[in-house]
């Protein structure tokens, strides 16, 4: 019996603990990771090469990156951005077929345009469109990602109301039980 409870406070505790550790997470990168509409700025710019696939293991990053002539910055298209792009053949087609000279226009977030002359700086971009062909549009981007958000949010709190319930609500950690069992 005191096994199954440890067991039942410790499913409490790490169900409460990683709820609240996902939401943190979630809401201190709210403006790094989702775009929710901030002010956007459009800059043309020349490719130097196609844009890259790049899916890294030690760091599990999946993402497109751009690099251009003008600026050292790493132009890239974060985890929504992909998937939109990704799931969208005519799109994904589109910016397969981008190559080293041409040009296409970016959309970043204005508060982000400091750092285009810093080689290390990434910078997401929100929208993307050559002159032909909108590839990636900052309203779809927004939605996709305030939808993200929400559900990453909810899920966060579903873990931590289950852990609460899970501690308040096993036979072992229940005040009401202990009693009753000493009655018996």
């Amino acid at each position: 019996m005191a096994n199954k409870s440890i067991s039942s406070r410790n499913l409490a505790g790490l169900t409460f603990f990683s709820g609240i550790i996902f939401l943190l997470l979630n809401l201190t990168s709210i403006h790094s990771e989702y775009y929710l509409g901030e002010d956007l700025v459009e800059i043309t710019v020349k490719m130097t090469e196609s844009p890259a696939d790049i899916h890294t293991r030690s760091t599990a990053t999946t993402r497109y990156s751009l690099k251009t002539a003008e600026y050292p910055c790493e132009f890239w298209l974060s985890f929504s951005a992909y998937k939109l792009i990704k799931d969208d053949k005519a799109a994904k087609k589109q910016l397969d077929q981008i190559i080293a000279g041409d040009l296409v226009t970016v959309e970043i977030r204005a508060n982000k345009k400091i750092y285009l002359e810093q080689s290390s700086a990434a910078m997401p971009v929100m929208g993307l469109k050559t002159q032909t062909s909108q590839i990636l549009d900052s309203k779809k981007l927004e939605q996709a990602d305030k939808k993200r958000l929400m559900i990453n949010i909810g899920l966060s709190i579903l873990a931590i109301i289950g852990g609460i319930l899970i501690f308040f609500f096993s036979k072992e950690s229940n005040p009401l039980n202990s009693v009753a069992e000493n009655f018996s």
